[in-house]
């Protein structure tokens, strides 16, 4: 969870960074937030004790937000757009193989990395 709190904060930086002029993907930046905070008080709650169900649980909040973030990113262009869609990969990777290692069977949303959108 510390890899997935340290990735969600970069993450952050990176979309504030990458889209701080466009008025456009607010929504984008509001879903960033809400992922951000999901994933931190997965994380606290992990510090607090560790019980597996709970811990599930609280990734799967933290991941459900993330869907979220999904689809916004699947709106943009990716040619303006090329260096944070590929940025959010890895941190779609971090939540595959979490999901590995809950054994969740979730449909998850992938980002699309499309030349032509």
């Amino acid at each position: 969870m510390r890899l997935l709190a340290t990735d969600a904060r970069e993450l952050k930086d990176t979309v504030e960074f990458s889209l701080r002029k466009d008025p456009k993907v607010q929504p984008l930046m509001e879903d960033v937030h809400a992922y951000l905070q999901a994933v931190q008080q997965a994380r606290k709650a992990l510090q607090a004790g560790f019980r597996r169900a709970d811990l599930q649980r609280d990734f799967l909040m933290a991941d459900r937000a993330w869907h979220k973030v999904v689809k916004d990113l699947n709106t943009l262009p990716a040619r303006q757009y090329g260096y944070l869609l590929s940025r959010a990969q890895r941190t779609d990777e971090i939540h595959a193989n979490l999901h590995r290692q809950f054994r969740t069977e979730i449909d998850r949303p992938s980002i699309r990395f499309e030349r032509d959108r």
